[in-house]
């Protein structure tokens, strides 16, 4: 563990301090309401001492890729799973706020949510895809994404997206290459 993850976990931890109430460090929240099984562990969460609202925060220590919290599906999943796991200590829930600390790339970034739209993306977007996926009807789909994919070298959705940007709009493979030169 080098000084600079020291510093970026300093950073994450100063951050977090700022806001007040009950704190949960390194918490698996479970979503089996989601898909069966469904689980994933979350940094730090904060519920703010009249319950209305609660926090989840995320370190991203990566410095290649930003992260934006903005309607984050993974940290929309923590909240939810937050939501089911002690949802017995915030019965008042109104709002989650998720937050993306990335210290090597200087930035932080919110985005709040209310409980009713989280719990409505949650039952008619995350569930239904889960589903899909587990039933093998999935959509491939490429983007940014593929960075951290284990099949990104030999993946024919991938190869056919970046195809598509290099030739464009051209009717034939020839066109392209006489428009290039």
């Amino acid at each position: 563990c080098g000084q600079e993850m020291v510093d970026g976990v300093q950073v994450f931890l100063d951050y977090v301090n700022e806001f007040p109430g009950e704190s949960l460090n390194e918490s698996r929240v479970d979503y089996p309401f989601i898909i069966e099984g469904g689980f994933g562990t979350m940094d730090r969460a904060k519920i703010e001492p009249d319950g209305k609202r609660v926090h989840v925060f995320d370190l991203k220590f990566g410095k290649g890729v930003p992260v934006d919290a903005t309607d984050n599906p993974q940290l929309k999943l923590y909240a939810l799973g937050m939501d089911h796991t002690f949802g017995w200590m915030s019965e008042e829930t109104e709002q989650y706020v998720v937050h993306v600390v990335q210290p090597r790339l200087d930035s932080i970034s919110s985005w709040a949510v209310s409980r009713e739209e989280l719990l409505q993306w949650g039952g008619e977007v995350a569930a239904r895809q889960a589903r899909k996926a587990v039933d093998g009807n999935g959509e491939f789909k490429a983007g940014k994404w593929c960075t951290f994919c284990k099949i990104k070298a030999t993946c024919m959705v991938r190869a056919s997206s970046v195809f598509s940007e290099v030739v464009g709009d051209f009717a034939n493979l020839d066109e392209a290459i006489n428009e290039v030169e």
